[in-house]
């Protein structure tokens, strides 16, 4: 089984950060930052053979480790996470 890929994570992130009135950063500063974050929390690195679901092509990813969407409304919060 994949992970979610660099792109969703950042997409994800992006929005995140759009809800909290707060500046998105530029994806290869979210590179820097995110990816020894994931590795520092999940002791999982980043993989270059995850495969995307909707291109169906290899990619940049974590393996063991899911992205939530986004979900406004629950308990009036905004809720993001990795699962």
């Amino acid at each position: 089984m994949g992970g979610p890929n660099q792109n969703r994570a950042y997409l994800i992130v992006t929005e995140f950060l759009k809800l909290k009135a707060m500046v998105p950063v530029k994806r290869t500063v979210f590179k820097g930052m995110f990816c020894p974050l994931v590795r520092e929390t999940f002791n999982v690195g980043l993989r270059h053979d995850i495969i995307n679901p909707e291109t169906q092509k290899q990619g940049g990813g974590w393996k063991g480790i899911w992205a939530l969407d986004l979900e406004v409304g629950v308990l009036g919060q905004e809720n993001a996470g990795i699962a």
